[in-house]
């Protein structure tokens, strides 16, 4: 927490760092903005935003209030600081943002915030579900030889089957390929398992120690990033994997860590365990009915023996004598 305070709050939202009050205000503002309002209101499937708000013009602003003695040297390193923090900023007001090199497709990038879920479909009409506090980008044109996107956080993808341009999902330290299906892929950042849940059809997962293995439907892949080791586990029902969806909190046998990440996600609140052991304990259980976080909190502590205590947006688990 302590070092997470000299962040600004654009760049903590985009790398969904818990915010204060004062920085949720900054964000919320930005996202009220007559200018984000317009973009979503906008059905086009091109959503370019404003030219107040590209790189180069956003370094004119900042570049005026730069001392006119500053060396050339330290100009252009402000320069490419500024530009690199336009684009952040960028992304956070509208949620898609386009970049072009030469020879090269524009590249789109979706994200949601707190609680939401977007749907996105992508340029060979596959669509996917993007879970909250997650990014996915992509060209806006796949290349001639594979269909590739990038992936940080949780979604479901349905593939347009093509058996001439394989689908590719990067997820942090693995990659998913496929040809055309229906599967789930677990991938935040500060999370050390990578999960992947195939629904119908079948898919190749490699890690970067070049190991792979084939799903099936109904089957879970596990990627721990500690030990860099892939799994497999046979799952009766993948359903009930995905139904966050449908705004549904299902959790099998999940450790109470793991679980906490997601209602931080879901609530856009904070968990303090002071019990490093309690984090492992495992609780299979479903909310369907939009439970608020304290009957949420109620039950899982039942199960799990644990009770809690607001400070403000954070929430102190601790063990049960």
């Amino acid at each position: 927490m302590g070092k997470s305070k000299n962040i600004p709050a654009r760049e903590k939202y985009l790398s969904f760092i818990h915010l204060e009050k004062e920085e949720k205000e900054i964000i919320e503002k930005d996202l009220n903005s007559p200018e984000y309002i317009h973009f979503k209101q906008d059905n086009r499937k091109d959503l370019l935003l404003p030219e107040k708000y590209s790189a180069e013009n956003t370094f004119s602003l900042i570049e005026k209030q730069i001392s006119t003695n500053v060396s050339k040297k330290r100009k252009l390193n402000w320069k490419r600081w500024s530009i690199a923090a336009s684009l952040a900023i960028l992304i956070s007001l509208a949620g898609t943002y386009f970049s072009r090199e030469k020879g090269q497709s524009p590249q789109l990038c979706f994200t949601t915030s707190y609680g939401e879920i977007k749907q996105i479909t992508l340029p060979d009409s596959s669509v996917v579900i993007l879970n909250s506090m997650s990014t996915i980008s992509f060209p806006k044109k796949f290349k001639k030889e594979k269909r590739e996107v990038y992936l940080n956080g949780e979604a479901y993808f349905s593939v347009t089957k093509n058996k001439n341009k394989t689908f590719v999902v990067n997820a942090g330290d693995i990659n998913i390929e496929v040809l055309g299906t229906q599967f789930n892929v677990h991938a935040y950042e500060n999370e050390d398992i990578i999960s992947t849940v195939l629904v119908e059809g079948s898919i190749a997962i490699r890690n970067k120690q070049n190991e792979s293995i084939i799903l099936k439907p109904n089957e879970c892949a596990y990627y721990n990033k500690t030990s860099k080791k892939l799994k497999i586990e046979t799952k009766e029902n993948v359903s009930s994997i995905n139904e966050w969806q449908y705004g549904k909190l299902s959790f099998d046998n999940r450790s109470l860590e793991n679980i906490f990440h997601t209602l931080e996600r879901r609530y856009n609140i904070e968990f303090s365990v002071e019990n490093e052991q309690l984090k492992k304990t495992k609780i299979t259980a479903r909310f369907i009915h939009n439970e608020s976080i304290d009957s949420i909190l109620d039950i899982l502590g039942n199960t799990g023996n644990f009770s809690y205590k607001k400070q403000g947006n954070k929430f102190i688990i601790t063990e049960k004598a």
